[in-house]
């Protein structure tokens, strides 16, 4: 990485100049606009890239001007690439981005936001990226490509990783690049079965993807998420599934989205009269079938197929990838399940996590 190539000693120096950003600012006042936005141009590059200099302008509000002096700046340095169908970053740019990503936490005032959440909620850490109020899609697209190198540093050879489904396990995934590194006997499985119409958010397409870009080999489970107790003792006599059923009880790794109450009782076209007992419950939040109150409570539980929750409670690798405000009462609940938990989110879902807790 480009933080070894710098070495020991300029990295201390740069820890030291964070530790004084406000001095730095009282000399040299344009520091924090010059810095914040050509890291923005960066980031937005490397999620969107290929991007031209029309669209990069539309999505970071800067004139198609500003735009291009920075991009040429930004080029000059080696940290961008322009190619025929638009800018890219490069692999200097990000590494670039993961060292000045301390930096940038602390004048967007994350940091502040991180420390009071891990010590509320007591997870193990959080990771919290910009809000784009009006594009929600680039809110999840920033989530899925921080949760992406999450994965990336927490895969060990001979893993189970498990996905779940949902667009935001799908933008982790859309968003994995492997360079060069190679990862051996690692498995990859759904963490349960298929929930909504659409095949392209689907746990199953997702483990295949993932399985692709890693090189890996994978198991399916193609069966419904919402099962009777009746169907599921039936399915497990099937041999394929027995197998696949055995490993995703041995996950050591899991990535998953979390759900809404409401939401994920509306997907799976639940009756209205269990409907209206899992809301009168005070659920707030759902997974692996069960639904939870605001204090991390089992209020309702349907079968389903997939991880166990004693297995989820078990598990000491864990990421979560979830934004929005009105996820945040459903982040709060999950996360007093397992404080293994390690949070991708937003700005403004990070925000109303702190109303929730009083703070």
């Amino acid at each position: 990485m480009y933080r070894d190539y710098l070495g020991p000693g300029v990295m201390k120096t740069m820890k030291q100049l964070y530790n004084n950003l406000e001095h730095l600012d009282l000399i040299v006042p344009e520091t924090k606009e010059f810095f914040l936005r050509r890291y923005q141009l960066m980031k937005l590059i490397e999620i969107f890239g290929p991007i031209g200099r029309r669209s990069l302008s539309s999505k970071s509000n800067l004139s198609e001007r500003q735009v291009r002096n920075d991009a040429d700046f930004l080029k000059d340095k080696g940290m961008i690439i322009y190619q025929p169908d638009g800018m890219l970053i490069s692999d200097k740019g990000i590494s670039m981005i993961e060292i000045l990503e301390e930096f940038a936490n602390h004048y967007y005032g994350f940091n502040h936001l991180k420390k009071i959440i891990i010590e509320e909620l007591g997870i193990k850490d959080i990771v919290i990226v910009d809000s784009h109020v009006d594009d929600f899609k680039a809110t999840l697209s920033y989530m899925g490509l921080e949760g992406a190198k999450l994965l990336n540093k927490n895969l060990k050879n001979g893993d189970i990783v498990g996905l779940t489904g949902g667009t935001s396990v799908y933008n982790v995934v859309n968003n994995f690049y492997l360079k060069s590194k190679k990862y051996e006997g690692i498995t990859l499985v759904p963490a349960r079965g298929g929930l909504g119409r659409s095949a392209k958010y689907q746990a199953n397409t997702l483990v295949e993807n993932l399985a692709k870009k890693l090189h890996v080999n994978y198991m399916p489970l193609y069966t419904p998420d919402f099962l009777s107790l009746e169907v599921i003792k039936h399915l497990k006599e099937d041999p394929d599934i027995r197998k696949t059923m055995d490993i995703i009880q041995n996950i050591n790794l899991l990535v998953f989205g979390i759900g809404k109450a409401d939401v994920m009782a509306k997907r799976r076209n639940l009756s209205n009269l269990q409907y209206n007992e899992i809301m009168a419950a005070g659920a707030v939040s759902e997974a692996f079938g069960y639904y939870f109150n605001g204090e991390g409570e089992i209020v309702h539980e349907i079968s389903t197929i997939g991880i166990s929750l004693d297995n989820f409670k078990a598990l000491e690798r864990l990421i979560a990838i979830a934004g929005g405000v009105d996820k945040a009462k459903a982040i709060v609940s999950i996360s007093k399940i397992n404080k293994n938990l390690v949070l991708v989110t937003d700005y403004d879902c990070a925000k109303e996590i702190i109303k929730i807790l009083g703070r």
